[in-house]
């Protein structure tokens, strides 16, 4: 039998005593825990639908805000883009912003979807949206870069983005009271349509 343990630590090494299984917590050379297990586990969803407005380029449509107890860390995002509306030689240009400091304001709530019906509550302090006009901002502070997705403005066959994050160190996170937003980098016409969700754990 072999014993594993620290000079001030005899139980570094610990045996599960049901599975039998060893149980290991690992730490980077700061102490702090590389792999913490979530706390729940959420999906937000995104269903603007048929954009029924025209909506000025710069203007912010959908968002949420973490709250102040715990970080999100993003699992991935999945975006639905399409036209139905008049073709044109135009492209519907969406970028994916972090956020801090204030609460985007206006359009509607968005119900936050647990993976588990056995999760607590989310963190998540405030999610909306809007397809018809823009959100009220006052006071937020976005990123200068976010993430890009285009559509062209043709009646053509709708594209499915599938983007999925690290979930080592290097992961996407939201720390306490950050958020995540959708913004309209040019002007936003009617048939614009994006939906999807954003997948994430909570640790």
């Amino acid at each position: 039998m072999a014993v594993i343990k620290s000079g001030d630590s005899p139980d570094l090494l610990k045996i599960d005593p049901t599975s039998k299984a060893a149980r290991v917590t690992e730490y980077d050379s700061a102490g702090q825990e590389l792999y913490k297990t979530p706390g729940g586990s959420y999906l937000i969803p995104i269903s603007m639908g048929r954009q029924t407005a025209a909506i000025a380029a710069g203007s912010y449509i959908w968002a949420f805000r973490n709250g102040a107890a715990k970080t999100i860390r993003l699992r991935r995002i999945v975006l639905t883009t399409s036209f139905d509306g008049t073709a044109a030689a135009t492209t519907q240009t969406y970028q994916i912003m972090r956020f801090s400091t204030a609460t985007p304001t206006g359009g509607s709530v968005i119900v936050i979807v647990k993976k588990k019906t056995t999760y607590g509550a989310s963190t998540v302090v405030d999610a909306r949206q809007n397809p018809a006009a823009a959100l009220g901002i006052t006071g937020v502070v976005f990123e200068t870069v976010g993430m890009c997705i285009q559509q062209p403005r043709q009646l053509a066959p709708l594209q499915q983005i599938n983007m999925p994050f690290d979930q080592s160190n290097n992961a996407y996170e939201l720390q306490p009271n950050e958020g995540l937003a959708i913004n309209l980098l040019v002007v936003g016409v009617i048939g614009d349509t994006i939906t999807g969700f954003v997948e994430f754990d909570e640790v």
